[in-house]
């Protein structure tokens, strides 16, 4: 998200029910979304593909292929659940 973003009052009011649940031994999760074009989301997904067929490193490569579609997102909502094991 933006910096913008993270100062809104839609972040800061969302942030105080997540940190409410999260105290409360919740597991917390934050929605975004945004719009992509079809050549944007298909140069994106052959990246992610590929990472996907990784032998060595994979976890990191796919974390940095995600991390580069993952911003300038628009913030939702989140959400809540117990988590028992």
């Amino acid at each position: 998200m933006t910096q913008q973003s993270l100062e809104s009052d839609q972040f800061k009011n969302t942030k105080k029910y997540v940190d409410e649940f999260a105290n409360q031994g919740l597991r917390t999760l934050y929605l975004a979304q945004k719009t992509l074009d079809e050549d944007t989301y298909a140069a994106w997904n052959e990246e992610a593909e590929a990472a996907k067929l990784e032998t060595i490193n994979r976890e990191d490569k796919c974390a940095a292929i995600d991390s580069k579609i993952e911003v300038e997102l628009e913030l939702i909502g989140s959400t809540a659940i117990e988590d028992r094991l």
